[in-house]
């Protein structure tokens, strides 16, 4: 099963890293953080940034998308567009309620509100291969 991409917001890298662990032991999904990217270290460059996280998202499996809470998510909305429509590969995104009924993440991914929810969604893909 090739690994999938997280996308989260960079402001909650310590949460975001507890949380892929967690999502990894109960499911079998590995979760590649664009954010450990080597391509990433150390470059300022948006366009170098954008289309080396593009790349991971072609390699991926799937996306799993966290949105935590209301904030800048311009980047996670954008990678969860990219892979439902241009990759064409599953999205499952855990939200915040405030993000409860979106138009857009309900067209673009498989939307969840809690765990339980989120790690059996992630649990169908994993028994699939994906």
């Amino acid at each position: 099963m090739k690994p999938w991409y997280f996308a989260h917001p960079h402001d909650h890298q310590p949460g975001g890293i507890r949380l892929a662990q967690y999502l990894t032991n109960m499911t079998g999904i590995q979760l590649v953080n664009p954010f450990a990217n080597q391509l990433r270290v150390g470059v300022d460059d948006p366009s170098t940034i954008v289309h080396a996280d593009l790349g991971l998202i072609r390699e991926a499996g799937g996306v799993f998308a966290w949105m935590p809470r209301q904030c800048a998510l311009i980047g996670t909305s954008m990678e969860v567009f990219y892979a439902s429509t241009v990759v064409c590969i599953p999205v499952v995104v855990y939200a915040s309620p405030v993000h409860k009924n979106h138009p857009w993440l309900l067209t673009f991914g498989q939307v969840c509100y809690h765990i339980g929810d989120t790690l059996d969604a992630l649990r169908v893909h994993a028994k699939e291969g994906r």
